[in-house]
């Protein structure tokens, strides 16, 4: 019944990796993001010592969860690409995972399933996220949906057409049934004070399953809990998959949505295609909002043919355009790749110089990752 926060990654990620780039939990609504389950680390420096961090650092006292001993200076390590220590081992909290009953999935959807109304769902999410009683939270849109659960073209197609453009799910998990009835009591409460999104009959949501070829448990697995067992799953339409992800405050999600649907009409939708942009192969996710919604991950995916250069190299403009309008705009790039550490980091003054003093003090022959961080004296 305990087990770390599974991470919102594929099923063979490994754990370790996930949190040291700076991942998230996919039960980030309880247990903040991957650093905040950190308890301890054992690195090995560029100069070959051991380093151990956190209260295992302390003789006869073993891993303990808290803050110390002294200065945290485990937080250095994570998100740095290696730069400064090779983590060799890593102690994480554990939690309670889906106490029995297990859980309950409750599907939401918009009223009427327009296209637009990013700021009803950001709305809604704050309303949720903020009351602490859901295990997890997430906004998908039907192609995303689609892509994760058909095999064929025609199958996506079909799954696009049958679902509204915006679709909500919420984990309820309790120790015995009563719990879970208060909670879903008190979600039917905020969604009839809403008003703008209905939960889906169990008969829809049987015949969205069916229409995905999979059974509810399936569903269950690859969707709501985040770990792809069926790694291929991602790459069908296209046959590659990427994605970008910032932490950002509710209230701003419609405007970089708004902003993010002007850089896809302009760099991204082929010059031929005349369809609706819900059918072009992008879409927008909400995912692991932090405890009573103080952010939220802000996830613009992206299906493209990589034996194609022409898409190949549309993917690569739009996801560093995307990356410069996000932080042009006040948001932290969590996900590692794409220039976003060479985007970011030099925005940040005196953090920046510090980062590239400590980059000088642990490794001054460059010999750790010299490439990942803008960071080192001669990085072009």
């Amino acid at each position: 019944m305990l087990r770390p926060a599974n991470p919102i990654s594929y099923g063979s990620a490994c754990m370790m990796s996930n949190v040291l780039s700076g991942g998230i939990a996919f039960i980030a609504l309880r247990s903040g993001s991957h650093a905040e389950s950190v308890v301890g680390m054992t690195l090995v420096t560029p100069e070959g010592d051991i380093l151990k961090t956190g209260s295992s650092a302390i003789p006869q006292v073993g891993d303990v969860p808290v803050l110390g001993p002294g200065p945290g200076i485990w937080g250095m390590f994570l998100a740095a690409e290696g730069n400064f220590g090779i983590c060799t081992e890593m102690t994480l909290q554990l939690y309670t995972e889906n106490p029995w009953p297990r859980d309950k999935t409750l599907f939401l959807n918009p009223v009427d399933g327009k296209e637009e109304g990013m700021e009803d769902v950001a709305e809604f999410f704050y309303t949720v996220s903020r009351d602490n009683y859901t295990q997890a939270f997430y906004k998908a849109s039907n192609r995303h949906l689609a892509q994760m659960g058909a095999s064929s073209e025609q199958e996506i197609t079909a799954v696009i057409e049958s679902l509204p453009a915006h679709s909500l799910w919420c984990v309820l998990t309790g120790l015995d049934e009563e719990e879970i009835e208060i909670k879903k009591r008190h979600l039917g409460a905020q969604l009839k004070a809403n008003g703008k999104f209905v939960e889906v009959p169990e008969s829809e949501k049987k015949l969205l399953f069916e229409t995905m070829n999979m059974t509810e448990e399936e569903a269950n697995r690859v969707f709501f809990k985040r770990c792809y067992t069926a790694v291929g799953r991602v790459g069908r339409w296209k046959g590659s998959f990427q994605w970008t992800t910032h932490a950002v405050k509710m209230e701003k999600i419609a405007e970089l949505e708004k902003k993010y649907r002007a850089i896809m009409n302009r760099y991204w939708i082929s010059p031929d295609y005349y369809g609706s942009s819900l059918a072009t192969t992008t879409d927008t996710a909400l995912q692991g909002p932090y405890q009573y919604g103080r952010t939220v991950m802000l996830e613009f995916d992206f299906y493209y043919d990589q034996g194609n250069p022409d898409e190949v190299k549309r993917a690569n403009v739009v996801v560093e355009k995307l990356h410069r309008m996000m932080l042009d705009s006040g948001t932290i790039a969590l996900k590692v790749g794409q220039r976003t550490l060479e985007l970011q980091i030099p925005r940040l003054g005196t953090y920046f110089d510090l980062c590239k003093r400590l980059k000088r003090t642990f490794d001054p022959n460059g010999i750790m990752s010299p490439d990942t961080m803008p960071i080192m004296d001669d990085y072009l």
